[in-house]
């Protein structure tokens, strides 16, 4: 019985006194520039006098951070972590002895181990926790085309900096430097060409250990990964990695377009890039159909969807210059979107980058102008190979229900059709061959003139569930031959008509005039043939009785 109770026991005592051993070692991930919370925990009520933390690869008088009743770190801390380190919580309630590591680099990574001293508790401090700090993974700077990006590099208050290196992973090793300063020079031979007279130190001065630099009007070409590399005066060896920045350089660019117009999506690495895979995506498609897709296997093939094929192609199919822009055809209202550019370079280990971010808007109306008598093309264009089940033209002045033109797969236009379009439109195409849904409106009248937009169905539609789509809007306008338009007619007619009016008064009046002056003859008007006679001639006749 004994033999059995033995061992729990011992496992109680070593929990009790050396708990640190049932924890066992805490492992804590950041990133650069991220604050670390090394978390101690004592009992509830500890009344703490002593807190020490240390880093285990570091000599042992050096100090993360130092606190005892007569002060706080001075000089028992070392200089890496002077004013990067304070108590999560200054009163230590309920024996909390955790402290915040404030912007931490690659550095700080190592072994953390946090002892404390009781009041009451005579004798050495206790170990109480031990943290793994790993600084992981690079700092993601994302910027606009034309904007400043600051890349970040601090080094520990205090340092006494005497060369900083900033690098770019990708440049070749003897043209590698983005910024260089040495006490004898700064750039100079050793910057790269690309960098020349845009990038400057954020403090000149380098006070509290601030190595960043200022990158000015970045553009797409220098997205890519940075390094900050420094040396202090005291600190033999080499110069030590401090901040990895993995900057992007984004941009939302607008491009407008109207219906029916090519739209150039531009998207440009860096001068020699060596693509291997281009994807155009539309944020609004699912995540595997492609507005255009090319690898070293295909170009477009099952990965393109539907809507887009036949319609997208390279502006520059050798692609130099690392140009992967591509000319997107006869655009309609539903190419309207975000669209994105990612593309894979062949010695860039890892996924696809996103290069561009473009806002396609496709604006306004299609203008047509045709004369009385004369037939109008209604032009509507979805993509090639769109199986079209459903066109539907209307006239936003009709009443809903009301169309000008209405084809399903059970019928052509029927009770559906506004009686004013009756035997007057047809499909330019009635086998809609490569998306066509234009119609032809015949023998056009002044009536006519008016805003028209055709929908379209598809029969396997990537999109949104939906009856139909807008895909084109018209704006038509009925001309006289003389160039008036529809809002002129009625001035054209009304004026003539006025001026009839004006003349039949005008003669009516002198007509009457004349009676009143003309000698009677026993008080009747002679005549002549037996007629009366007229002022005004013919006018008067249109617009007066005659009598006798």
């Amino acid at each position: 019985m004994a033999g059995l109770t033995f061992a729990p026991f011992v496992t109680f005592l070593l929990c009790s006194w050396i708990f640190v051993l049932c924890q066992g070692t805490q492992e804590l991930k950041v990133k650069p520039g991220e604050n670390a919370t090394l978390q101690c925990q004592s009992h509830r009520g500890a009344d703490i006098t002593v807190i020490k933390w240390i880093r285990t690869d570091l000599k042992s008088d050096d100090f993360v951070f130092y606190l005892t009743p007569d002060q706080t770190n001075g000089e028992y801390q070392n200089s890496l972590f002077q004013d990067r380190v304070e108590l999560q919580d200054p009163e230590k309630k309920n024996g909390d002895a955790s402290v915040i590591l404030k912007n931490v680099n690659i550095n700080d990574t190592g072994t953390y181990e946090c002892w404390i001293k009781e009041r009451n508790n005579p004798g050495q401090a206790k170990l109480i926790r031990t943290i793994e700090l790993t600084v992981t993974g690079t700092q993601e700077v994302k910027v606009k085309a034309g904007e400043d990006a600051t890349l970040q590099c601090q080094s520990h208050r205090g340092a006494d900096i005497e060369v900083i290196k900033w690098i770019r992973t990708d440049l070749k090793s003897d043209d590698i430097y983005v910024f260089y300063l040495t006490p004898d020079q700064t750039n100079g031979e050793y910057q790269n060409s690309l960098f020349q007279d845009r990038v400057e130190l954020q403090d000149p001065e380098k006070k509290n250990g601030d190595a960043s630099v200022i990158l000015k009007n970045v553009n797409i070409n220098d997205t890519g990964t940075y390094e900050c590399w420094i040396k202090e005066r005291n600190n033999p060896g080499q110069a030590k990695l401090i901040r990895t920045i993995e900057l992007t350089v984004t941009e939302t660019q607008e491009v407008k377009v109207k219906p029916g117009e090519n739209a150039t999506l531009q998207c440009q690495s860096h001068r020699g890039a060596d693509i291997v895979v281009i994807k155009w995506i539309r944020t609004d498609l699912k995540s595997d159909d492609f507005v255009f897709y090319l690898s070293p296997d295909q170009i477009n093939g099952e990965y393109q969807n539907s809507l887009f094929q036949g319609r997208v192609e390279l502006q520059d199919p050798e692609k130099k210059n690392g140009d992967a822009s591509v000319i997107l055809k006869n655009v309609n209202i539903n190419d309207a979107e975000t669209y994105e550019c990612w593309i894979k370079e062949r010695n860039n280990p890892g996924q696809a980058k996103l290069i561009r971010t473009i806002e396609l808007t496709v604006t306004e109306t299609q203008e047509v102008k045709v004369k009385p008598g004369e037939d109008a093309t209604l032009q509507c264009q979805s993509h090639r190979g769109a199986d079209i089940v459903v066109i539907k033209w209307i006239r936003p002045d009709l009443k809903p229900g009301d169309y000008v033109f209405y084809l399903s797969p059970d019928k052509i236009n029927g009770e559906y059709q506004n009686s004013l379009f009756q035997g007057r439109v047809e499909l330019q195409d009635p086998e809609k061959k490569n998306g066509n849904a234009s119609v032809i409106l015949k023998n056009v009248n002044i009536n006519d003139a008016g805003t028209y937009e055709c929908w379209i169905k598809e029969r396997n539609s990537g999109r949104r569930k939906r009856d139909a789509e807008p895909i084109s809007a018209i704006e038509l306008t009925v001309t006289e031959p003389d160039g008036h338009k529809k809002g002129n007619v009625g001035l054209m007619v009304g004026l003539p008509v006025v001026a009839v009016l004006l003349v039949a008064v005008v003669g009516t009046m002198l007509f009457k005039k004349r009676r009143g002056e003309t000698p009677h003859t026993g008080g009747e008007t002679p005549h002549t043939g037996g007629e009366t006679p007229h002022t005004g001639g013919e006018t008067d006749a249109l617009n007066s009785p005659t009598s006798g």
